[in-house]
């Protein structure tokens, strides 16, 4: 393996420890998306593909079947031909849906740029962590733009599209980016994770890992698409720490190498809704010099909002919300079945009152009827506040 491998494997190992494992993630404790107290290491949406880092994978696959994630990234790319004196005109924007299945699986798809193009992902969670030995990573394998895209760089634009004098509009790739060959990525990831020893309920987690395409392809660019020391190697790694200050509130400091530069950021995230500002290339300069309209070796910023939920729980919200809306219903049938009979009886009062005193035979079978209707209505009435009371008490009337 690469000296870098080993020194992370080494770095693992130590931290290993120093600190305990974290829970496996087939624990019993419910969980949910976001990070809990009770929860092992969790990982929210990249900008690009699911769920990793700030743009690298790792080897997670939420507990929780039928888990969701929903991105929206920007990347801010200053020196995009064409691009405006708008803040909004100079971010590259990205958008993706990541789900998880039975703790082993995840498939999502992404869109691309602002064209955009589109791309499948996914991944199998090989070995969960902890799930054999204390010291054992999760291992995952992936695929990432899988699709019609065979030119994307690891910004994902290498496709662009063009108005012809007929005023169709047509897809063509940049003379830059034909010698990329992306579609599909393949990878390989190891991700450890650690509960550190502190009063507030936090961990860390170390990830490696090696893929083609996206992070090998340099499409023939050498130094002006990446001075790193691993440029061209395929090998990523990065680094998450994350912290839990009150319930269901996690915050998180995030680093890596995605095979070409170096980014850092945090994110936070709270009740599933999440916010991460990252900035890429962060070893680079400051100022791009404009090169043969490449975009690469100098700092941008990156945003990404998200939301991660449960189809399950999403589903079981929209019943029990027509459960409700059906006992209101039946309820206000109670209420105005009620208010009538109640408007019946005063009238049969008044008519016995109007009878008092008679001793007719006729006058006497009237009154015998009228008594009998009002005990009826009495008794329909007890009948329809026994069934009201139990729709008011949340229980479902025989």
């Amino acid at each position: 393996m690469r000296t870098t491998v080993v020194a992370c494997t080494a770095l693992a190992a130590a931290m290993l420890c120093a600190a305990r494992p974290v829970l496996a993630q087939d624990t019993n404790v419910v969980q949910r998306p976001s990070l809990l107290q009770s929860e092992p290491q969790a990982f929210g949406p990249t900008l690009d593909f699911g769920t990793g880092l700030i743009t690298i994978p790792t080897a997670w696959v939420s507990p929780k079947s039928s888990d969701f994630f929903i991105s929206i990234s920007g990347i801010r790319i200053p020196s995009a031909i064409g691009a405006t004196n708008s803040l909004f005109s100079y971010f590259n924007g990205n958008g993706a849906i990541d789900t998880h299945w039975l703790g082993r699986f995840d498939v999502g798809f992404s869109l691309y740029s602002n064209n955009p193009e589109y791309g499948f992902f996914g991944s199998v969670l090989v070995v969960k962590d902890h799930q054999f030995f204390s010291w054992m990573p999760a291992i995952s394998a992936g695929v990432r733009n899988l699709g019609p895209y065979p030119h994307e760089d690891r910004y994902l634009i290498g496709h662009d599209i063009t108005v012809d004098s007929a005023g169709f509009v047509k897809g063509f790739t940049p003379i830059f980016y034909k010698h990329f060959h992306t579609a599909p990525t393949f990878y390989g990831v190891a991700t450890k994770s650690f509960e550190l020893p502190v009063p507030i309920p936090s961990s860390v987690s170390v990830t490696v890992g090696e893929g083609s395409g996206l992070f090998s392809e340099d499409g023939r660019l050498g130094n002006a698409y990446s001075t790193s020391f691993n440029a061209g190697t395929g090998f990523f790694f990065g680094l998450q720490g994350s912290t839990h200050p009150i319930q269901d509130l996690t915050l998180s400091l995030l680093g890596e190498n995605d095979g070409w530069e170096f980014n850092f950021g945090g994110r936070a995230e709270y009740r599933g809704l999440g916010l991460g500002i990252y900035g890429l290339e962060m070893t680079q300069g400051g100022r791009h010099l404009p090169q043969a309209e490449l975009i690469y070796n100098y700092k941008k910023i990156a945003v990404v909002f998200s939301y991660a939920g449960n189809f399950k729980e999403l589903s079981r919200g929209v019943f029990l919300r027509s459960e409700i809306s059906d006992l209101e219903r039946q309820q206000q049938i109670m209420k105005t079945e009620i208010a009538r009979r109640e408007h019946k009886i005063q009238q049969l009062q008044v008519q016995l009152t109007k009878l008092q005193g008679s001793a007719l035979s006729d006058v006497d079978r009237q009154r015998q009827q009228l008594e009998t209707q009002l005990k009826e209505e009495q008794d329909a009435i007890r009948r329809a506040s026994e069934r009201l009371q139990q729709l008011q008490q949340g229980q479902k009337p025989q």
